[in-house]
C-alpha cells in the first residue's frame, strides 16, 4: 500500500472519513440518503460488489481529473478524460474508484454535497453495450431533485468525462 500523491491532472476536492457499512443492503442506504429520485429501472442495476466487510471508517476524497484539450476556438479547454485514463492516472496515484457502498455513503452523510457537482463512482459500473454503457452510479442534482443515477461520458466528446464530475476515491 502505497502512499497515495496528487498529480497535475488530479485535483483534490474535498476530503472525508466516513463509517461505511458494507452489511447494509444498497436499498437501506437509498433510504438513508433520502434521495427525491431513484428509479426503479436503476435500483435494479446498482452493483452490489462489495470493496469490504463490515463497518469501516473509510478515507474518501473526491477528486477532480482535467487533461489539457486545446480547440482552435479555445486553446484553454480542458477535458475530464476517458475512464480508462481516470482510472490508470487514480492507480498510479495511490486511489481506487469508490464502489456502490462508499458512494452511496457520501450521500446519506451528507445531503448537500451533491447539489454543488456530480459525484462519480467508477467501480460502481453498470455495463449495457446495446444501451451506450458502460454507465458509472452517480449523485447528481438538477430540477431541485437529488438523484441517485447512471451517467457516462459524452457521447459528443469521444467518450471523455466532463470535467466538472468529481470522482470519489479512496487510498489503495
Amino acid at each position: 500500500m502505497g502512499k497515495a500523491v496528487f498529480t497535475p491532472s488530479l485535483s483534490l476536492v474535498q476530503s472525508m472519513a466516513l463509517m461505511v457499512d458494507y452489511t447494509l443492503p444498497i436499498e437501506g442506504y437509498l433510504q438513508a440518503g433520502e434521495y427525491g429520485q431513484v428509479p426503479t429501472f436503476w435500483r435494479e442495476r446498482i452493483p452490489s460488489k462489495l470493496f469490504g466487510d463490515g463497518k469501516k471508517v473509510r478515507a474518501i476524497m473526491l477528486v477532480q481529473h482535467h487533461m489539457p484539450a486545446p480547440t482552435e476556438g479555445n486553446p484553454a479547454a480542458v477535458t475530464g478524460g476517458t475512464t480508462d485514463v481516470i482510472c490508470a492516472t487514480l492507480r498510479q496515484a495511490g486511489f481506487r474508484p469508490a464502489g456502490s457502498h462508499e458512494l452511496l455513503a457520501i450521500g446519506a452523510d451528507d445531503h448537500m454535497l451533491q447539489r454543488r457537482f456530480p459525484i462519480v463512482g467508477l467501480n460502481a459500473i453498470w455495463d449495457e453495450p446495446t444501451k451506450g454503457g458502460p454507465f458509472a452510479l452517480a449523485l447528481t442534482f438538477d430540477f431541485q431533485i437529488r438523484k441517485v443515477d447512471f451517467i457516462w461520458p459524452h457521447h459528443t466528446s469521444q467518450f471523455q468525462w466532463d470535467p466538472k464530475n468529481v470522482f470519489a476515491v479512496l487510498p489503495l
